[in-house]
C-alpha cells in the first residue's frame, strides 16, 4: 500500500513501522511507503520546524489515523528512522565505536546530519559534524599523530579500492551539508590517490566536473610540491656546523633517496619522510635537514585550502 495515498481510518501492518509506531503516538508521519506513529510533542521539542508543522491547524474533514492526523514528509525512510533513532535514545551516539572507520561514521551520521541540518535540530547536527571530523586531520599534528598512532587509521574499515571512493563520498556529503572543516584533507586524498580512469567517471553521488578539474590541476601541482619539499636532497647543502663537510655532501644516501623522489608513482608529499638514518650525514646536517623538510611540510598544508579553492579549516567544538 502507498502511504503517500489517501488515508482514512487505518494503515496496514506492512506499512507501519516495527519499532516507530507507538500505541500513544499523537501524529503520523508518512515517509516513503512507510508510516510512523510518534509523539509529536517529543518531535516538536527538538525541532522548530517539526514545531511549526505541527502547529497549522486541521481542517475538521482531514483524514486521520486511530485519531491521530497525518503529515507526509519527502525524505528518505533511512535516514528519518535514523533521525528517530536518535530522538528517542539518548545514548544513540554512545554506540559508535571510538576507533571507528570513516566509512563507519558516515553510515551512522549521514541520515541524522541530513535531516537535523533541514530541520534545524542543532544539537544533532553539531554532534554529527564532530563524529564526522573526528576521524579526518584538520592540522598538520593531527594528521602525524593519527599516522604515528596507526598508519593504516584512515583505512580502518576501507580497502585499498573503496578508499578513494568513501573520500569521495565524504567530499559529497560536507558540500551537501555545508561542512567545511576537513574538506583540504579531503580533498587532498582524492587528488592524490584518484587515478585518470576514474575521474573520467560520472557516478551516481560523484563529484562535479568543476571539483574533478580541480583535483587534476592539484596533483599535478601536488607532484611539484612533492620534489620541492625533498629539494634539499638535490645539491645538499651541509650545516654551518659541520665538522666533515665534504662527506656529507657526497653522502650515498642522499643520492639514493632523491631518486626515489624522482621516481615515485604514488603522490603524497605530506607523508612523512622517516628515513633520515640512511641519509648518511652527521646529526648538524640531519637536523639542518628535518628543519628545511619541516617548513616545506608546513608551507604545504597550510596551502591546501587554497590549492583545492576552499575556505580555511578549522575545528568545530
Amino acid at each position: 500500500m502507498d502511504v503517500q495515498a489517501d488515508l482514512t481510518d487505518s494503515i496496514p501492518a506492512s506499512a507501519r513501522h516495527p519499532t516507530f509506531w507507538f500505541d500513544d503516538g499523537s501524529i503520523v508521519i508518512c515517509v516513503q511507503d512507510t508510516a510512523f506513529k510518534v509523539h509529536r510533542s517529543h518531535l516538536a521539542r527538538h525541532s522548530e520546524i517539526f514545531a511549526d508543522l505541527f502547529s497549522v491547524p486541521q481542517p475538521p474533514d482531514s483524514p486521520n489515523i486511530e485519531g491521530c492526523p497525518i503529515v507526509h514528509i519527502p525524505d528518505r525512510k533511512s535516514d528519518f528512522v535514523d533521525l528517530l533513532k536518535a530522538l528517542y535514545n539518548p545514548l544513540y551516539f554512545d554506540s559508535l565505536a571510538p576507533d571507528a572507520g570513516l566509512t563507519s561514521r558516515i553510515a551512522f551520521i549521514e541520515g541524522i546530519l541530513r535531516l537535523s541540518t533541514k530541520y534545524f535540530i542543532k544539537g544533532f547536527r553539531k554532534k554529527c559534524i564532530s563524529i564526522f571530523t573526528n576521524s579526518i586531520p584538520l592540522t598538520l599534528e593531527e594528521f602525524d599523530g593519527a599516522r604515528s598512532q596507526s598508519p593504516s587509521a584512515a583505512r580502518k574499515d576501507d580497502t585499498n579500492d573503496r578508499f578513494v571512493e568513501v573520500m569521495i563520498r565524504a567530499i559529497v556529503l560536507a558540500q551537501e551539508m555545508n561542512v567545511a572543516d576537513g574538506l583540504p584533507f579531503l580533498y587532498y586524498v582524492v587528488a592524490a590517490n584518484i587515478s585518470s580512469k576514474r575521474l573520467l567517471v560520472n557516478g551516481t553521488g560523484d563529484l562535479s566536473w568543476r571539483d574533478k578539474t580541480i583535483c587534476m590541476v592539484a596533483r599535478e601541482k601536488l607532484r611539484m610540491a612533492w620534489k620541492e619539499s625533498y629539494a634539499w636532497l638535490h645539491g645538499f647543502t651541509p650545516s654551518r656546523e659541520c665538522q666533515r663537510r665534504k662527506e656529507c655532501q657526497a653522502a650515498q644516501g642522499l643520492h639514493s633517496q632523491w631518486l626515489l623522489v624522482k621516481t615515485v608513482v604514488q603522490i603524497d608529499p605530506l607523508l612523512p619522510f622517516d628515513q633520515w638514518k640512511s641519509l648518511g650525514v652527521c646529526q648538524l646536517c640531519r637536523e639542518k635537514a628535518m628543519a628545511r623538510y619541516t617548513v616545506a611540510r608546513k608551507r604545504l598544508w597550510e596551502a591546501l585550502p587554497a590549492l583545492f579553492n576552499l575556505q580555511t579549516h578549522k575545528r568545530i567544538d
